[in-house]
């Protein structure tokens, strides 16, 4: 397993909500990485919801909203239902169960006093996300995707036999909620200079993703060089992140 060390982890925390990560290039200005889009995607797939989601297989509800519960506080709900025989104990967004919010947090040396809200939830997800390779440029789409497959049961497989079925579709509970076209799509368009060559075949209409506007004449997107450049960030008014390496630097939304 990739290690992603705990100064990482606070970078992260610091930056979010964030939706692109810029790494430099040898030869080239920046690559930005885009994660909201696949946040979107298995937010929707795992947890429609929202941050306040609790698994279906218990009767038993929660004495205050998700949101509002500390990581201890979740992990012993989440501890209680299983020695009840609740086959999930999945829970918010991103559906973590038991082991692996337990794992992540001692891997990562993460405070379970802090709220387990929104912020947390997504610093979560994205530290699985990097364990794949999502923010690595040189990652296949094949092998990033089935990592995340193994993460999340409702994202389908990508290679393999297996294909479009979710790793855990064994257990009877679980399946893939989505098609691996959709996925590839989502991961193949993360790079903003993936997006940028779309851009420019699409310059005339211009679309978004993520709330940035890409390629419209109109808006000044494309240059005259046909290059799109980088979405700018209004630090005046919602600030930057501390680096915490210069490969890998969060770029505040």
């Amino acid at each position: 397993m990739r290690k992603i060390t705990t100064s990482l982890a606070m970078a992260f925390a610091l930056a979010l909500p964030v939706t692109a990560i810029a790494m430099p290039e040898a030869g080239t200005s920046e690559t930005r990485i885009l994660d909201r889009p696949f946040l979107e995607l298995l937010g929707y797939l795992e947890g429609p919801d929202g941050y306040d989601d609790v698994t279906g297989f218990t009767n038993r509800e929660t004495i205050k909203p998700v949101t509002r519960m500390s990581i201890d506080e979740v992990l012993d709900f989440q501890r209680m239902i299983r020695q009840e025989g609740a086959k999930s104990s999945a829970m918010g967004r991103y559906q973590f169960i038991y082991k692996t919010l337990l794992h992540l947090t001692e891997f990562h040396g993460i405070d379970r006093s802090k709220l387990f809200d929104r912020r947390m939830q997504d610093l979560l997800a994205r530290l699985e996300m990097a364990r794949c390779g999502f923010y690595e440029t040189s990652s296949g789409i094949g092998p990033l995707g089935d990592c995340l497959a193994e993460s999340w049961a409702a994202l389908p497989l990508l290679t393999g036999n297996d294909r479009g079925r979710s790793r855990y579709v064994a257990t009877g509970i679980n399946a893939a909620r989505t098609s691996p076209e959709v996925v590839e799509a989502i991961l193949k368009a993360r790079t903003v200079d993936s997006v940028s060559r779309v851009a420019v075949k699409r310059r005339a209409s211009g679309f978004r993703v993520s709330g940035e506007a890409f390629g419209g004449h109109a808006e000044g997107i494309v240059s005259t060089q046909g290059q799109v450049p980088a979405p700018q960030v209004d630090t005046a008014t919602k600030g930057t992140a501390t680096a915490p390496s210069a490969s890998l630097r969060p770029v505040a939304r």
